[in-house]
């Protein structure tokens, strides 16, 4: 489970709710699928009719949202299923909001063919959630509550366009958004904003922004009859960012590190309660507060993330007294565990209740921050306290490219060991000082060096990081496969190219959807003097049993027969040389 290591001094913690919630959530699981099984339910419910039901339009959240993706899912069909059945009837059954009670709704809603009772209940959910009384006692992961949020979520697209208001605020952005699309339009020299807004305060959706260099922070919409609290990404155009070692030390900061001990990990809930103690609700408001803490402590719900929050906790004998949350991109690698990687670290907020504690987990931040590795310190917004400590400005484009570059070096983020048992924060703080000196000392040699000593530095300087970057990446693209032999090679006379194309572009989809792909590539050869184009094919997997593992897919054998079935000619493993498209290799085939 996340959010358990105590990255520091030992911290005496108790479970917190979010980790003790996951017993429930195992029970629902388990429960849900021996329900699936079971021919006939039992189960109280009320019902009534509602005669006019407000049109809602799943297709909004794709029209009107930045650059929809994945509108083929099936979450996305579940949205727009559940929404076209509630419209075939007049009557609404209601489930109560007990949880053994939405078991059973999830169950009716999405697994059985009862159609006249599934319509009842479809209605009389959108009748719910319409009225703000939709069902909560349910796990946020569930097929359950990802319907309710995106029924939420037209709701308040439906009012919105009801009121002829708008949203200042663009784009607006959901789960189904390319968040790279999103990326590119803030990129745009038009681009005016610095805020994205969103109907969906989602954790999942929050990481993928997260990962793209979004610090995300929320609104209420007070306009209607039920509050709205809306999901606000920014990408300011002037971020403020820090290189660790640059840091500026202050001697009352230091001081403070004689009483004060810093950890990391150990109390994220904590840290999110003690900035909304001392800023109030300001932007965190309860539904803020409630997904950064299931982000954390149940982040091993979350499916192919790149993104990790941690908290840097600040004590004083074991009075919690400043912390901060922040961010760090993750790499995943073939066997989906997460490595810590990324040279870059952004702070979202923080707090402090002792003079000066504030000031020590900055400066401790920044120790931690420099020793890992970590080569950005992203802080947001600038303002002037930022500008005091030392850092400085750079464009939203610059950041952007730096935050992308930055991101995928290998680094960890967590108190270094030498430092965990420790029983305050000098020493932490006096080896970053003795690093800063050491710096300005090779700056000022540099500076005051002749013309030939500052070209054989910078010579030998360039050969070094040169060969240390180069082995390092040859590593790791070694790492990744990319220059695995275990090539699918296949080539295509085809019959029908309509026919061949469309089922090819399936049976790619799934191979792309398994372990271990790489890439495709399909080139098309055409004779003028033929009708009918040829294709050949070449898939690259990382490992021997990849491709095995695809091909026993359940889903492969009828592919592959139809694409098959499109061609008259289909041959593997002929003795000729072919040079793929990166020119790295000759491929025998």
């Amino acid at each position: 489970m996340e959010g358990n290591e105590g990255h520091g001094a030992n911290v005496q913690r108790e479970p917190s709710p979010w980790e003790l919630e996951e017993a429930r959530n195992v029970d629902w699981d388990e429960k849900v699928l021996q329900m699936s099984n079971v021919d006939i339910l039992q189960f109280t419910t009320t019902t009534f009719e509602w005669p006019v039901m407000p049109i809602l339009r799943p297709d909004f959240l794709g029209r009107i949202s930045c650059f929809s993706s994945c509108l083929d899912s099936e979450r996305w069909m579940r949205l727009f299923t559940t929404i076209e059945q509630a419209q075939r009837t007049r009557k609404c059954v209601v489930f109560p909001n007990v949880r053994e009670d939405l078991m059973k709704l999830e169950v009716l809603l999405f697994t059985k063919q009862e159609y006249e009772l599934r319509y009842e209940l479809a209605r009389g959910l959108v009748f719910q959630i319409w009225n703000n009384h939709g069902p909560k006692d349910a796990p946020w992961y569930s097929k359950l509550m990802q319907l309710v949020r995106d029924i939420d979520a037209c709701c308040f697209i439906r009012r919105l366009l009801d009121s002829q208001c708008a949203i200042t605020l663009t784009p607006m952005v959901t789960p189904y958004s390319d968040v790279d699309e999103v990326v590119f339009a803030f990129l745009q020299p038009f681009f005016e904003g610095e805020t994205a807004w969103s109907p969906y305060i989602e954790g999942e959706l929050m990481y993928r922004l997260s990962a793209r260099g979004f610090i995300t922070v929320a609104v209420s919409v007070e306009a209607f009859r039920h509050p709205k609290r809306l999901l606000v990404p920014k990408m300011h155009s002037e971020r403020a960012y820090l290189r660790p070692l640059w840091i500026r030390m202050t001697k009352a900061g230091k001081r403070a590190a004689r009483n004060l001990r810093v950890t990391m990990d150990t109390v994220f809930h904590r840290v999110i309660r003690g900035i909304v103690q001392q800023h109030g609700e300001n932007w965190m408001y309860p539904e803020m507060q409630q997904e950064f803490n299931i982000m954390y402590y149940q982040r091993h719900r979350f499916k192919n993330l790149k993104t990790r929050l941690h908290s840097v906790e600040v004590w004083k004998g074991g009075e919690l007294v400043a912390g901060e949350i922040g961010c760090k991109y993750l790499f995943y690698h073939d066997k989906w565990t997460a490595v810590a990687t990324g040279a870059v670290y952004t702070s979202v907020t923080g707090f402090h209740n002792l003079n000066s504690s504030g000031t020590f987990q900055l400066y401790a931040l920044a120790a931690i921050l420099h020793f890992q590795g970590i080569e950005v310190w992203d802080l947001g917004m600038e303002i002037p306290y930022k500008r005091s400590i030392g850092a400085t400005t750079m464009s939203r484009t610059r950041f952007i490219d730096t935050f992308n570059h930055c991101k995928t070096r290998e680094r960890d983020v967590c108190v270094p060991e030498r430092f965990r048992d420790c029983e305050n924060g000098v020493q932490l703080l006096e080896e970053l000082e003795t690093e800063q000196q050491l710096r300005e000392e090779l700056l000022e040699f540099y500076a005051y060096a002749t013309l030939k000593q500052q070209h054989v530095i910078m010579i030998c300087a360039g050969a070094t990081l040169g060969a240390i970057v180069g082995i390092k990446s040859r590593r790791q693209r070694v790492a990744s496969g990319e220059f695995s032999d275990n090539l699918e090679l296949v080539a295509y006379n085809t019959s029908s190219v309509k026919d061949f194309e469309s089922n090819w572009n399936r049976l790619a989809r799934l191979a792309q959807r398994s372990s271990d792909y790489k890439y495709t590539r399909l080139y098309k050869a055409v004779n003028w003097d033929e009708p009918l184009p040829h294709y050949l094919q070449l898939r690259l997997w990382k490992y021997d049993n990849s491709l095995d593992n695809y091909r026993n897919s359940p889903s492969y054998s009828n592919l592959a027969k139809k694409v098959e079935g499109a061609a008259t000619v289909v041959q593997t493993a002929r003795p000729v040389t072919v040079i793929d498209d990166s020119v790295r290799r000759g491929i025998p085939f």
